[in-house]
């Protein structure tokens, strides 16, 4: 459970926070993590065998380039997936609650299915805003930073959670930008290394040159990392509603009405 107090914080701050929080809660964060990527990794070892030999038929070619863009597809609906199940079970602890994983597995797949209309509305008016005036289009996607995490944590409609996200995303675009930008670092530092790490080890360990068992290490590197951009995208959530809407307060008087 989270001891951290909810309060308003800086850019540095809310990556403190984060990485409190996950020090706090490392084991059953990670280990919800590496549940919630075993399928991913299931389906990048169907991947892998899924060769196109040189003597191919152009009826074999299609058949593999179906079966290749069915499983990116899967594998990118399944990383989203996984990401959301972190995320509502970091909500969960950073509000002072225990991690119920099967609370957490069943609210992002259920909110995942909001996601979808979300993002078809959303993505087609940023690409236009970025080709036609770019400038307006970057100002939109800084605006709506927090999009994931209000459609995953508030029971909103579509339009509603964009306009919600629009809502809280007004004034703090070079505060929303700088917190996601160093928790970026940070976490593309951690996967640097692990992968690093992976390929010095290979060196000295043949069989991790093997495509199946390199699958296996990255998806662990990833599962470790993971949890901490997530936990900067949850304390930043909630920071900009504390700010915008007295999260902190509320939260308080629930506390003390109970």
């Amino acid at each position: 459970m989270s001891t951290l107090e909810l309060r308003p914080r800086t850019a540095t701050e809310i990556i403190d926070a984060a990485f409190q929080l996950l020090r706090a809660n490392f084991v059953p964060l990670v280990t919800l993590s590496v549940a919630a990527q075993l399928p991913i990794l299931v389906l990048r070892i169907l991947f892998i065998r899924l060769p196109m030999g040189a003597n191919a038929t152009p009826q074999e070619v299609m058949q593999a380039l179906s079966a290749y863009s069915t499983l990116l597809v899967a594998l990118v609906l399944l990383l989203v997936v996984a990401q959301n199940v972190v995320l509502v079970a970091a909500s969960q602890i950073y509000l002072g609650k225990p991690m119920d994983a099967g609370a957490a597995v069943s609210r992002a797949v259920r909110r995942f299915l909001w996601l979808i209309p979300v993002y078809l509305i959303v993505m087609p008016l940023l690409f236009v805003g970025f080709i036609l005036f770019i400038i307006p289009g970057l100002y939109a996607a800084l605006r709506l930073i927090p999009l994931n995490a209000v459609v995953i944590l508030e029971d909103l409609g579509p339009w509603e959670s964009i306009r919600r996200t629009w809502a809280l995303g007004g004034g703090r675009i070079g505060h929303m930008f700088a917190t996601t930008f160093f928790g970026g670092l940070i976490y593309a530092a951690i996967a640097l290394v692990g992968t690093l790490l992976v390929a010095a080890l290979a060196l000295v360990i043949p069989v991790l040159k093997d495509p199946n068992v390199d699958a296996v290490f990255s998806t662990a590197v990833a599962a470790i990392a993971y949890p901490l951009i997530i936990a900067v995208t949850v304390v930043l959530y909630y920071d900009l509603r504390i700010r915008h809407e007295g999260f902190d307060v509320e939260q308080m008087s629930r506390s003390l009405s109970g």
